[in-house]
């Protein structure tokens, strides 16, 4: 079921509902098809998660109430529908569904991820293309304009107060561009900042 580490990714739990279908579709009880795939996952993080959750089902929780413990990551759809498949005896059917919808929702989400690539890396490169601008090609260019008189163009002005600003304050804005980062870090981990601006993205 994939490399151990901490918490399950989308491939993950793809797979592993995938399997469970499988395997139960087999006629195979739900406690042997969680055994199986535990003895099949390599030691780590991942190999006790699935260990956790058989132990669950053996003293007598539902599947949808071992998926449902906090360290699993499994969602609440997800998890209400393996619920609502155990209620109306349809287990296997629904994890073959719940199956293909989380293969087909990790397929979008590498879609948008290489989509978002090139742009991430332009406005990446942006900041740092405009400092060399300002710091090394418009000190060599002011000359130029000082020596023929000539009035310099309305960007190259602009361009050439930022490249004071940055000569005058360059560790000012070094650390302010390092808190930037660092709070915009600590915002990504919540979980309703992250949403949002999934759903920025998205839109």
């Amino acid at each position: 079921l994939g490399q151990a580490s901490k918490g399950t990714s989308l491939a993950w739990r793809a797979q592993f509902i995938q399997q469970c279908a499988t395997l139960l579709a087999a006629g195979i009880p739900l406690d042997r098809t969680l055994g199986i795939i535990e003895s099949q996952a390599p030691a780590g993080h991942r190999k006790r998660l699935l260990g956790n959750i058989r132990d669950a089902v053996n003293a007598g929780q539902s599947l949808s109430a071992a998926l449902a413990i906090g360290e699993a990551g499994f969602q609440p759809d997800e998890t209400g529908l393996v619920k609502a498949g155990e209620q109306t005896g349809s287990l296997v059917p629904v994890l073959v569904d719940l199956g293909a919808a989380l293969e087909r929702r990790q397929e979008l989400r590498g879609r948008i991820i290489s989509t978002l690539i090139y742009p991430a890396f332009l406005l990446g490169l942006a900041p740092l293309s405009l400092a060399i601008i300002s710091v090394i090609l418009i000190p060599s260019l002011e000359p130029l304009f000082e020596g023929s008189h000539a009035s310099m163009p309305l960007v190259l002005r602009l361009l050439s107060a930022v490249s004071t600003e940055l000569h005058e304050r360059a560790v000012l804005w070094l650390a302010a561009a390092l808190l930037l980062v660092m709070l915009a870090t600590l915002a990504w981990r919540g979980d309703e900042t992250r949403a949002t601006t999934q759903r920025l993205v998205l839109k």
